[in-house]
């Protein structure tokens, strides 16, 4: 019985194993810095800022400080989703082996979002430090320091959407900002007027590409494939050759919104509402006048997901490890704790051994030989 349970004891120090497994990773492409709003490449954008204080006297301190933002329209925003891993981790032998990689939108986590305008304010304070005696005179003044903020101009316009990435699916977003409202009331009626602009946004995602490479680590013989998800999401598959026995390391990298598009135009709206709040009804109607821009699409230009700022370095989505066995019967997969329980088998298997020892010096046989020596 102890045999038994010693073998079973190291048989459970190795399983085999040929099941496939997945792994799964964020994908976020965020929209390049500075993309123009316009069309291809950056916007202008200028920050600027400058301050004046005066440094003695008892208003030592006061002064104004003015900042200029002036953006000409830039596009910012990202595109999210999940990219998952289907594969065998523990081939029984070198050879060709199938990776399956899929993609699949967020819900909520993509965006697009625009803007641009002008802000230019202006923070004046005043400093007041008197002279201690000055205290002591009714009506008893304290020291001054007050802040103001003031907005010498302020035209912006923002408009954001959110969206799930079905890549091939077509994105819509505005914003309307009233220009000249004018409202006008006679005893019980009350009619309004607004002329404004209104902006129209379209976007389309439509390809993710990427690169997944795949190294043995104990020669470093490094192979790469080309990874590209379409609109119609088919998973990809690849027929990699593991031909090496021992680990091997996957990594996916440089993976971004490669191929999209935008448009936008500009309209001119009228929008009238009269209404009889006694009774409380409202009639309202607006109206399109002109299209007063309308631009070309164009591609957006995205970074790599995890992107740091230099072109040179690998951006690195995420890893996974394929233990290639040596084809000698399937590929073993160690249990952590198995060299413990294999030198707790061997003591027991030695105290086993030591306590027949001394049954055979002190059993039966020993009692045999004393009686034969009286």
């Amino acid at each position: 019985m102890h045999v038994v349970a010693f073998g079973l004891l190291l048989t459970t120090s190795a399983v085999t194993s040929a099941a496939p497994t997945y792994d799964s990773w964020i994908f976020r492409s965020a929209v390049a810095e500075g993309q123009s709003l316009w069309g291809p490449g950056t916007s202008y954008r200028l920050d600027a800022a400058d301050h004046f204080s005066l440094d003695a006297g008892i208003v030592k301190g006061t002064g104004v400080e003015v900042a200029l933002l002036l953006d000409s329209g830039t596009v910012s925003g990202n595109v999210e989703g999940l990219i998952t891993a289907h594969y065998d981790d523990h081939p029984a032998g070198p050879g060709r082996t199938n990776v399956s990689l899929s993609y699949a939108g967020i819900p909520g986590e993509s965006e697009i979002g625009t803007s641009f305008g002008v802000l230019l304010t202006a923070t004046p304070r005043l400093v007041v430090d008197l002279p201690w005696w000055a205290h002591l005179i009714p009506p008893f003044p304290t020291d001054i320091d007050i802040t103001f903020t003031a907005t010498a101009a302020s035209i912006s316009a923002k408009t954001d959407t959110e969206f799930t990435t079905g890549l091939g699916t077509t994105n819509y977003g505005g914003k309307g900002w009233p220009l000249l409202p004018l409202d006008y009331s006679l005893l019980v009626v009350k009619a309004g007027m607004e002329f404004g602009l209104k902006q129209d946004i379209v976007f389309t995602p439509e390809t993710i590409t990427g690169t997944m490479k795949y190294t043995h680590l104990e020669t470093q013989t490094e192979r790469e494939v080309a990874v590209t998800f379409n609109a119609d999401l088919t998973p990809q598959d690849f027929d990699v050759d593991l031909d090496l026995p021992g680990l091997w390391e996957f990594s996916l990298e440089d993976f971004l919104l490669e191929d999209n598009t935008f448009s936008q135009d500009i309209d001119a709206f009228l929008k009238m509402t009269i209404g009889v709040p006694p009774v409380g009804g409202e009639w309202s109607y607006q109206a399109t006048l002109f299209d007063f821009l309308s631009l070309s699409e164009f591609p957006l230009d995205f970074r790599a997901h995890g992107y740091d700022g230099v072109d040179a370095t690998v951006d690195r989505l995420g890893r996974f490890y394929v233990n290639v066995g040596t084809g000698v019967g399937p590929a073993v997969i160690p249990v952590p704790g198995a060299a413990g329980m294999l030198s707790l088998g061997l003591l027991c298997l030695s105290r086993m051994r030591r306590r027949l020892g001394i049954a055979v010096r002190n059993g039966p046989a020993g009692d045999g030989l004393r009686g034969r020596r009286e």
